[in-house]
């Protein structure tokens, strides 16, 4: 029978009572098995990074840190060498960050990371992504007004004059017409633009006149866009996925190893709606990766092992797909899978994947589980071509 544990005589620091449950039983927590309990609350990552240019990070480890690893925005050409977020040695932890290892915001340049590794985060490796502004008002020809959505996604530089951008739709994830530039940006909730939650932009060409907050449309500064370069690194042991990556830019995945991430090794997914997490994948090279029995979870993006997954609440209003820009233009090949499961890629509204050269080997670390026992699941899609793949059974 559960008593509070203070009728017991066990007290202590609490900010809610206990309860003491000594026949309590769960057959997935075994006697040895090590729970752990968190909040969501991320205060200070390591390090943070913002409105710098070329910066190196090499040959530094972090063991520790209550939030992200190193957090990036508004930042310029940045590169990590040797750059390890792990366990200390005999250190009696069972995780390092409580976040990210590495999270990059509204970059651009090239984000290059080699030779690292990460392991036992509570979250991903790397994020690279930028922020949708969700129209809230139109003013005039030229000017709109746009708001931060998620209470985790405000507070810094969005846009400056010159800056490109564009409106994306938020129900099926079109790209409108046209490119525009900001002439003018500032509060519209306030008198400071730091720390603003809705900017008004005035941009230097006219708009049409259906672009309006009833439409239900976004603005996505396509400037402050990253090309990536993740290459010879080991991403073991997380929770969450492997690497989670949203930019217009090329992006070059190689020689990695993925070990036991619980989701999906490699993910992309913009969303409009929710996260409001910008980047539209047009141009992905994965190669020579070693994906050893990754997906053990069911916890958020698990459908296959790479997982190519925009956010579309109505795919089937959908005009033409939203990632890749034609034959050819997402890369996998000559990659190893050693997988327990079925599934290996999982794609929607996508134009353009090559799959050829890469080696299946099965393991039997565990029992199938996954709902999806596909190996290509694919949605909206065209311009596939899937060629025979070796599989070791």
């Amino acid at each position: 029978t559960a008593r509070e544990a203070a009728a017991m005589g066990i007290t202590g620091k609490h900010t809610r009572p206990l309860l003491y449950a000594p026949h309590w039983k769960d057959s997935h927590l075994p006697r040895g098995t090590v729970f752990a309990a968190r909040t969501g609350y991320r205060p200070q990552p390591a390090i943070f990074i913002t409105e710098s240019r070329d910066i190196r990070l090499e040959d530094m480890n972090i063991h520790f840190a209550e939030g992200m690893g190193v957090l990036t925005q508004n930042s310029r050409d940045i590169s990590l060498e040797r750059f390890h977020v792990q366990l200390r040695p005999r250190g009696g932890r069972y995780f390092t960050t409580q976040a990210d290892a590495t999270h990059f915001v509204a970059c651009e340049g090239k984000i290059s990371v080699q030779h690292c590794r990460f392991e036992n985060m509570m979250d991903d490796a790397l994020n690279v992504h930028g922020v949708y502004l969700k129209v809230t008002a139109r003013e005039g020809k030229h000017t709109l007004v746009g708001r931060f959505m998620h209470e985790q996604a405000f507070g810094y530089t969005w846009a400056m004059p010159g800056d490109s951008v564009r409106l994306v739709t938020s129900r099926d994830i079109q790209g409108l017409e046209g490119t525009f530039h900001v002439r003018s940006i500032s509060p519209a909730d306030g008198e400071q633009l730091k720390g603003a939650r809705e900017l008004r932009i005035t941009f230097d060409e006219e708009l049409p006149a259906d672009y309006t907050p009833e439409r239900q449309i976004s603005m996505e500064n396509l400037t402050r866009t990253p090309s990536v370069d993740f290459s010879h690194n080991l991403v073991r042991h997380n929770r969450a996925r492997g690497i989670l990556i949203n930019t217009p830019r090329p992006v070059l995945i190689e020689d990695n190893t993925f070990d036991h991430v619980s989701g999906s090794a490699i993910l992309f997914s913009t969303d409009n709606n929710m996260w409001y997490e910008s980047g539209q994948t047009r141009e992905v090279t994965i190669r020579r990766n070693l994906f050893q029995d990754v997906l053990t979870s069911l916890y958020q993006f698990t459908s296959a092992v790479i997982s190519i997954h925009p956010i579309i609440p109505e795919l089937a209003s959908q005009r033409h797909p939203f990632y890749g820009q034609g034959p050819k233009s997402i890369r996998i090949e000559d990659n190893i899978f050693r997988t327990f499961d079925t599934p290996l890629l999982h794609a929607i509204s996508t134009d353009g994947i090559l799959w050829r050269g890469n080696k299946i080997e099965p393991t039997t670390s565990y029992p199938k589980f996954h709902p999806n026992q596909k190996r290509f699941l694919l949605e909206g899609c065209r311009n596939i071509d899937i060629e025979g793949s070796d599989l070791t059974e």
